[in-house]
């Protein structure tokens, strides 16, 4: 996977690592854009392996997170994290990603479809009071 061209030449993306269960490691990348403060994006992702010994699960990952804040919302920045992340990811060994939404956050969907990941299952979530 090619990496990205950066949109803004002070915009930067740390990696950071955390070993996990998983062949693979965990992974944290933070946006940053000098002078605009301390972050403007989050992608949190995590090796499914870290779930299951299951073969194919040792090169998936799992985006746990991903979130652009406020003001920089809806100007390419999240497709730049994105793109940064699946690069990173392909070169640490990564061959699958994976996401998850709420089946009617159509912006997700069609940001997640326009970058080419596919639908494969819907499921329900399950709640329980607990006192």
């Amino acid at each position: 996977m090619a990496r990205p061209d950066k949109p803004d030449e002070k915009l930067s993306v740390d990696v950071e690592r955390t070993e996990g269960d998983g062949r693979l490691p965990n992974v944290r990348f933070r946006m940053r854009l000098e002078g605009a403060g301390d972050r403007m994006g989050v992608c949190e992702t995590n090796s499914v392996g870290q779930w299951t010994q299951a073969e194919d699960a040792q090169a998936t990952f799992y985006i746990s997170w991903l979130s652009v804040h406020g003001n920089f919302q809806g100007r390419g920045w999240g497709r730049y994290l994105l793109l940064s992340v699946l690069h990173e990811l392909s070169g640490m060994g990564y061959r699958q990603a994976t996401v998850s939404t709420g089946v009617t956050n159509y912006r997700a969907i069609t940001f997640y479809g326009n970058l080419g990941f596919q639908v494969v299952d819907t499921a329900y979530a399950f709640t329980k009071r607990l006192a």
